[in-house]
This record gives structure tokens, sequence and C-alpha cells, in this order.
């Protein structure tokens, strides 16, 4: 029996100054560009993902027409402990073409979900919400974790299309949005997560065109890296290992908004605010080992980089 995880969602449905309408979810051509790690299981390693999800076609279920989703997986094992003899960063291979399910939108705005060997739809986005809404999200594609505290903003957002879509803020362990049309920031469908899996929609396409990206480049590649390598391009940290200091440095302009510095367990050690596009932190006080550092820029776009102290 699936077991349900619920998500409260407290939202603001506002209708922005250009007057934007409901945009509806892409039932053809459409590719989503993710970026997902698995930090559980292993002292050693963890498990990299480069995933594209990708539409291939129709199919009819109970009465309805459902459009296909599939995906390519690229997986990595990277190593977390580089003083530990033979610890290296593997490239596990890839797997094309595995079936991911089938999904439809209704009358509701729902985006409901067919998982391979079901009969029977569930929940995977909702966008017919209102203020103080409860969202059941019972695909086990795209769990929750207890404990995931949710409050409201919405506005509107102008993506590369040139369309403004509605822009509802998602407050988790690990915070985001769900964006008319496009999914959630946290990648589709991954799990809208606790910091133990971490997803990013990195990109968008529909009909060959960019929709979104989470650097503000205008390019998504159908395939693996691409925005990957530009987020390295625009971020900094230096040095790793660190001993006294870490560096952090913007190198396109933007301003530096959150800095989070996370141990193995999860529990975060160190919180900085700075608003500025670089940023140097006193390490003294903590003890060595490997840590993750989440950065949040101006725009709340998020990256996650995995440093050593020593």
């Amino acid at each position: 029996m699936k077991r349900l995880y619920q998500l409260v969602i407290a939202m603001a449905l506002v209708q922005s100054a250009s007057g934007q309408a409901y945009i509806p979810f892409p039932l053809q051509n459409a590719v989503w560009n993710v970026t997902y790690s698995d930090l559980q299981g292993s002292l050693t390693h963890i498990s990299h993902f480069d995933i594209v999800y990708f539409t291939e076609g129709d199919t009819l279920l109970n009465g309805n027409t459902y459009t296909i989703l599939k995906k390519n997986v690229h997986e990595y094992a990277i190593c977390i402990a580089p003083w530990n003899p033979g610890c290296n960063d593997y490239d596990l291979g890839i797997t094309y073409n595995t079936y991911v399910g089938a999904y439809r939108e209704n009358a509701g705005h729902q985006i409901l979900l067919i998982e391979p060997g079901d009969s029977l739809d569930c929940v995977l986005l909702d966008y017919g919400l209102a203020t103080g809404d409860t969202m059941i999200k019972n695909c086990p594609v795209n769990y929750y974790e207890m404990g995931i505290a949710v409050t409201g903003n919405s506005d509107s957002t102008l993506l590369l299309d040139g369309l403004y879509h509605l822009r509802q803020e998602i407050i988790a362990n690990f915070p985001g949005y769900l964006i008319d049309g496009v999914g959630t920031t946290f990648g589709f469908p991954e799990p809208l997560t606790y910091f133990e899996n971490n997803a990013v929609l990195n990109c968008m396409l529909v009909n060959g065109i960019t929709i979104y990206t989470s650097t503000g480049d205008t390019v998504c590649q159908y395939g693996f890296a691409g925005i990957t390598e530009n987020k390295a391009e625009q971020l900094e940290v230096y040095p790793v290992p660190a001993t006294d200091q870490l560096n952090i440095k913007t190198t396109a302009g933007h301003l530096l908004k959150k800095i989070e510095l996370i141990d193995l367990t999860g529990r975060t050690v160190l919180q900085d605010h700075p608003v500025t596009a670089t940023v140097t932190l006193n390490t003294n006080a903590f003890v060595n080992g490997c840590y993750f550092i989440r950065i949040t820029d101006q725009y709340d776009r998020q990256t996650i980089r995995k440093i050593v102290l020593q």
C-alpha cells in the first residue's frame, strides 16, 4: 500500500500587472534537465545523477489520453572522503529510455501520473490550489518527508518564452517554487526534498526552445552537462581543502543571499546572509572533515558544493 505524504501549502494566488493567465503544463515535446544527489547510505561516496526527462507521444489509459514520460540517467559515485586511500569518483554509466510513467492534466489543473505497474493515477503536481489548501501528494516517485513546513508568497516571473508564469513559493527543508507550465524548481518529478536527497531543475525545453534555466542562461541542452558546467563557471569555492577560511565568489555579477555550511548528518552548522558577491567564512571552529555548502543567490537559485575542512 502506498504511503501518503501531506504537504500544506499556504499560497496567495495573484495575477501580475501584466495580467498573465494560467499557463498549462506541457503535454508534448518537453524536456527537463535535472541534477540529483543522494547523500545517504555511505560514509565515503554520494550518488550523483544527471537526468533528462522527456515526453514521448501519447497513450490511452482508463479512457483518458496521457503523455508518456521517459528519462535518460547518467550516474556517478562521488568520493566525499578524499583522506581515505582509494576513495575515487566513479562513472557508473548511462541508462536510456527508462519509462517513468504517463501523465495528464485534469480540469482542476492537477498533474496526474500513472506509475509503472499501476492502473490508477496519483497527484504529482497541483496548480489548482488557493490560500491555505492542503495538497495530498500520493505519488511515491515524488514523495515528501514529514516535518516540512510551507508558507506562501506568490508572484509572476518572466520566463524565456516571453510569458509571465505564476510562481508559488514552497518553503521546505530545501526551499523552491512551483511554476506554472514548468513544474517545481526541485526537478520533475524528483522528491521535494529533504536535505539528503537534493534535486535541482537545471533547465527546461518545450518544442526545442529554452523556457526556464536555474542559472539565467539562455540555452538548455538536451543531454548531460551544459547547464551544470555553466553553473560551475559562475561560482568559485576555494581553497579545497580549506584550513582557516573558505572563500565563495560569484563570477557572473550576482549577489550571494545566503550561505549554509552543512555536515554529513544534514545539520546546518553555519549560516550567513552576506548580500555581497564575495564571502569569506572563518572555518577554525569546525571539526575537520567533509561538509556541504549550500549557496543561494539573489534570485533564490541554489547550488550545493562538497568541501573538505582540515
